[in-house]
């Protein structure tokens, strides 16, 4: 089945007049490297600005002040301090892992975490980037995987213009045949679990910049912590982070991540019935 999203499919629940955080859930973030501490921020707030009950940013030592400076509301753990690290990993709803991690570290990061978490995971980035030949790892877990075209070509050995060309097919091949819910980037981004698949139509070029996936990432694990199944998270997630960003370049040149994550509040009220 293929459906295409439209704005009259979102639906998000009312907030429970007497919720506090713990109802909506703790989203662990892990990610950033030297030079790439945007990415994990970006992330971090998303999920913030999307209703999370709380938000935890794990980042390597080196870059703990840095990054920290960037956030209010969301907290922090440095890597080094594992039994605080492994705690939350135990106790988190949601983690989203990759932005900004560079290569090197990340392979053994992804391990550890599906090692000792029991909760769904959001991959982006370089989370994907290192499961090349790495899938097994996936086995009995609750997964989203966010590529673009270029990651989603590494992932599956295929080139980049052969996957254009069966697009939709390829994409709930491999969802099916790996068991979890697959988010391909680009124009008319699809989100399938190899028996659903959903074609969002929101978004435009004025968010063609740095960082917008990584907003979206941040959205998507703020939706499963708040209590949406992992495919309705992938698929409203993509819907309104597309939204916001087609109702902004209305009046702008271009969108950037820090645009939407402003906005997320604001626009996410109207998707309340």
């Amino acid at each position: 089945m293929e459906k295409k999203i439209e704005k009259k499919d979102i639906v998000l629940k009312k907030r429970d007049l007497q919720g506090y955080k713990g109802n909506y859930g703790h989203v662990i973030v892990i990610g950033g490297s030297r030079g790439f501490t945007g990415a994990p921020v970006i992330t971090a707030n998303s999920a913030v600005r999307s209703g999370a009950g709380l938000v935890t940013l794990c980042i390597e030592n080196e870059i703990e002040t840095m990054v920290a400076s960037n956030l209010l509301e969301a907290m922090t753990c440095v890597f080094s301090y594992e039994i605080r690290f492994k705690k939350l990993l135990n106790t988190a709803t949601v983690v989203a892992i990759g932005p900004g991690m560079g290569i090197e570290k990340t392979l053994n990061v992804l391990t550890h975490t599906l090692d000792n978490s029991a909760c769904p995971l959001v991959i982006d980035a370089d989370g994907i980037n290192v499961l090349n030949k790495n899938m097994e790892l996936l086995k009995g877990k609750k997964v989203v995987l966010t590529p673009h075209l270029g990651e989603f070509s590494r992932l599956t050995g295929l080139d980049i213009e052969e996957i254009k060309k069966d697009r939709l097919n390829i994409a709930k091949e491999f969802a099916a045949v790996h068991n979890v819910v697959l988010l391909l980037k680009g124009y008319r981004t699809l989100i399938t679990d190899g028996k659903e698949t959903y074609i969002n139509t929101s978004g435009n070029s004025a968010m063609a910049n740095g960082g917008m996936g990584d907003s979206l990432t941040g959205i998507i694990a703020s939706l499963i912590a708040q209590g949406y199944d992992l495919l309705e998270a992938a698929y409203m997630g993509a819907y309104i982070h597309g939204y916001i960003g087609e109702e902004l370049s209305k009046e702008r040149f271009c969108v950037t991540a820090r645009d939407i994550i402003e906005c997320l509040p604001i626009y996410m009220k109207k998707f309340q019935k």
